[in-house]
């Protein structure tokens, strides 16, 4: 009887802590994105990239007006309609928009992911051409 008894504590204990160790969904966590701004009235094309961020579909802005769409691309052959291109997105600036730093979130299967700022000038940014090693060839 007394075997019987600790056998049926000890069963009850392993099943009450198997249950706190339940799997739980990962935390996406945006790391950067690429351009991390833009000019206000231009619609520009972004790359993010994070931890857990697998079948991100759309980006979430701070801001209403600031839209974030996923690219697409024309199916290959054996498929069927546009497949998604992973961590790229056309972002829409509208003209009304305020100057500023804007969270954006990207989301997707997991959930919603950490913030970063997405800063919106009303100047144009220009990309480094990479080959600007001498003051002829410099950006201007």
């Amino acid at each position: 009887m007394q075997m019987s008894v600790r056998l049926s504590f000890g069963l009850l204990a392993v099943l009450l802590l198997s249950s706190t160790v339940s799997a739980q969904l990962p935390n996406p966590a945006l790391d950067f994105i690429f351009p991390a701004g833009g000019q206000i009235g231009t619609t520009l094309e972004v790359e993010v990239a994070g931890r857990d961020l697998d079948e991100g579909r759309q980006l979430i802005f701070s801001h209403p007006g600031l839209r974030g769409v996923q690219l697409t691309r024309p199916p290959a052959e054996f498929e069927t309609g546009d497949r998604p291109i992973a961590n790229r997105f056309r972002v829409s600036i509208p003209v009304n928009i305020a100057p500023g730093r804007y969270d954006v979130r990207v989301a997707g299967r997991f959930g919603i992911s950490t913030p970063l700022s997405f800063l919106v000038t009303p100047s144009d940014e220009l990309k480094e051409s990479g080959d600007n090693h001498e003051p002829s060839k410099a950006t201007s």
